[in-house]
């Protein structure tokens, strides 16, 4: 049986054709997979920074509940002053001239707060830091410190950080603001790689302040952690 030349040329590429198809395809699959893997680390970098921001946004907004609750108290307080004053002054009255006092806690912790919400973090820090050393002692203390600590976890000073809400939890245990600095105690040393003390503090969170807001973003943050483990992320 004569075959064709022609035939023979047409089969001959085809075999070619098949054999580069059979050695570029796993090649091909390694790249696929390649840009899969950059893909979902550019995702995952994204998702970080969008819970940089949302992070930055909860404090920010915390803060503002605080004024809130601040200023409502401090009109009842005026409001009850005035309804106390006599409308006629006695006839004695004598001008008097004060000497300048130093700020109230009051009126410094407004002042760190509006630095704080304007980004000026370093201010707000030396604000806060100075109700906390001439008012140790007082109800606005505890948050003034626990401020501070935010400061220092934004600008990504994790170790100061940590050493401050410590301190807000270890000093101030039954203050309204221990939870939440316990929480990012916790925080900090994830971001410091130390998971297995992070584990530790973020569990002891959610024994000591079980109703808390901060127990419940604990219990995510634990649950992410089994999740890095499993994963085998750092």
């Amino acid at each position: 049986m004569v075959v064709d030349r022609k035939y023979l040329i047409i089969a001959g590429w085809l075999v070619v054709g098949l054999a580069c198809a059979g050695c570029t395809g796993p090649a091909q699959k390694r790249v696929e997979l390649s840009e899969e893997k950059k893909a979902i680390m550019e995702l995952r970098q994204s998702i970080a920074e969008l819970n940089t921001r949302i992070e930055d946004l909860n404090n920010r907004f915390s803060l503002l509940q605080e004024r809130v609750e601040s200023n409502r108290e401090e009109l009842q307080k005026i409001t009850e002053t005035y309804l106390q004053t006599p409308l006629t002054p006695p006839e004695d009255l004598k001008v008097i001239k004060l000497e300048e006092e130093e700020s109230s806690p009051e009126e410094l912790y407004s002042q760190a707060q509006n630095l704080f919400l304007s980004g000026r973090y370093r201010d707000a820090r030396v604000v806060f830091s100075e109700l906390v050393n001439t008012y140790p002692d007082h109800e606005l203390t505890d948050n003034a410190l626990y401020w501070m600590g935010e400061t220092y976890y934004t600008e990504e000073d994790y170790k100061t950080a940590l050493k401050i809400f410590k301190s807000v939890v270890e000093n101030y245990p039954k203050a309204n603001k221990a939870p939440d600095a316990m929480l990012k105690w916790g925080y900090s040393l994830i971001e410091l790689g130390r998971l297995d003390e992070a584990e530790q503090v973020l569990e002891k969170l959610l024994r000591r302040y079980p109703r808390s807001k901060a127990a419940h973003k604990a219990r995510d943050k634990l649950d992410d952690i089994k999740t890095y483990r499993k994963d085998g992320k750092p």
